[in-house]
């Protein structure tokens, strides 16, 4: 793959797929500093969004205020933009309150509604369900005065355009099947809650925005075993994963259970991947060097770290957030190697996932059970 190739026009779509062994953000900010546009949204949704502002729509048209922009246009801006992601219904929510797909269709409408010259996206399938992924679509093609440059580990048929780079080959798998699994056991049943925390006593201001409730669902679990939570985007899987490690007001249980968080630059709480990851065994399989800051490593990585961080703690419960996303090709074989170490130690494992193709990965060396999660499950509630 040469950078210098590529050559934007207006109103295009480019993939630019990095080799299985390259990282994604690497190559984004070679082409940010080539093309000279701040225009990029990372792999970490949330690092894209202000929060300076307490509804949806005030957030997407922030650009847009930045630069004068007349207000009833930015209101019609912000309500074309809005509708292009699937957001609509949130327009006067508070963007704290998404889902982590959600997010990541608010960043991308954040910060195409500027119409920059030139957009890099960096793996733009990253966390998204299949409607999500259609809407991105749907999107990025919309962008007439934009080249849209969408620089991923994956080749992402849907998308079209017009490709540069090899498309990656996935590295094979050679796994021993895991055949012995515990008796089958129940999480649950659990309840989840996402949305306004109480205000504590000395702010005065009424909280307001929409509190989201799951549940009750009970999640099957097995020694050694998988289990797939599955459902699309804002359905309430993180959420219950977080309940079932005790967080957001949840009852703690009584044996401590890992989280891998959605997120993780979130998990990130020691400045040397040796404390982060104790383990040497870990370390030398992810070849991370211990003296190195978690923070310098790029996104795929940090996903390695983090995970060899949650099942270096021994428990017999793990669950997982969307541990495929973000993943080089190279680092996603990695991935299976710690998730399969960690079902051979007799660990049940938990896991969201947008990508079928994952799971049929895993489950070349252990049986899945799943747990479909409908938007029947779930209900909001206004707070204001």
């Amino acid at each position: 793959m040469d950078i210098d190739d590529i050559q934007p026009s207006k109103g295009t779509v480019v993939q630019v797929l990095v080799p299985s062994d390259a990282i994604a953000e690497n190559v984004a900010q070679k082409l940010g500093e080539k093309f000279s546009t701040s225009a990029i949204i990372g792999t970490d949704s949330s690092a894209q969004m202000s929060y300076l502002r307490d509804t949806c729509i005030e957030e997407v048209v922030l650009g847009l205020e930045n630069q004068g922009e007349d207000p009833a246009r930015m209101q019609v801006r912000g309500e074309e933009m809005l509708a292009a992601v699937g957001l609509s219904d949130y327009a006067e929510k508070n963007p704290t309150q998404l889902s982590g797909g959600q997010t990541r269709r608010l960043a991308a409408a954040c910060v195409a509604i500027r119409e920059p010259e030139v957009l890099i996206i960096c793996e733009p399938s990253a966390g998204l369900d299949p409607t999500s992924l259609a809407m991105m679509v749907k999107l990025l093609h919309s962008l007439r005065n934009t080249c849209v440059l969408a620089v991923s580990s994956m080749h992402w048929p849907e998308l079209g355009g017009h490709v540069v780079g090899e498309i990656p080959q996935p590295v094979p798998l050679s796994l021993e099947a895991i055949s012995s699994h515990g008796p089958r056991e129940n999480l649950g049943p659990l309840t989840a809650r996402r949305g306004q925390e109480k205000k504590r006593w000395w702010q005065s201001a009424k909280p307001s925005g929409t509190t989201f409730s799951v549940g009750p669902v009970t999640i099957p679990i097995r020694s050694g075993g998988v289990t797939w939570l599955r459902g699309a985007n804002g359905t309430g899987k993180t959420s219950l994963l977080r309940s079932a490690a005790g967080l957001d007001g949840a009852q703690r249980p009584a044996e401590p259970r890992g989280l891998v968080l959605q997120s993780p630059y979130d998990q990130v709480i020691y400045s040397t991947l040796g404390d982060f990851v104790p383990d040497t065994v870990l370390r030398e399989l992810l070849e991370l060097d211990a003296d190195e800051h978690p923070l310098d490593l790029p996104a795929s990585r940090i996903r390695l770290a983090q995970t060899a961080h949650v099942v270096g703690m021994g428990h017999a419960i793990v669950l997982m957030d969307e541990p495929d996303s973000l993943l080089s090709l190279t680092d996603r074989a990695l991935m299976h190697q710690l998730i399969h170490r960690t079902l051979e130690s007799g660990t049940a494992i938990v896991l969201t996932c947008h990508d079928p193709g994952f799971v049929e990965e895993i489950a070349q060396y252990v049986s899945i059970q799943e747990v479909e999660l409908s938007s029947t499950d779930g209900i909001q509630e206004d707070t204001n």
